[in-house]
């Protein structure tokens, strides 16, 4: 049995943990975490508000924002 969590990762696995625990624990981690989940919910009320209109450019901006951030290469 592991002792923690980390233990079960691989070394791989354990160096982007540590990156991520890093991340929240600085409060710009925290901020950054806050306004996603804030631009997460005007999405998520443009959806239900404007679903005929607003829906398909919505989702080519969101699919596009979601390409931009996989190709982010972390320090």
């Amino acid at each position: 049995m592991f002792s923690s969590p980390q233990e079960a990762v691989s070394e791989k696995g354990d160096a982007v943990m540590k990156r991520i625990l890093g991340y929240l624990k600085d409060e710009r981690g925290i901020e950054t975490l806050e306004w996603i989940a804030i631009g997460a919910l005007i999405l998520g009320v443009a959806f239900v508000v404007y679903p005929g209109t607003l829906q398909p450019a919505l989702t080519t901006l969101v699919g596009t924002i979601a390409t931009a951030l996989g190709t982010i290469a972390l320090p």
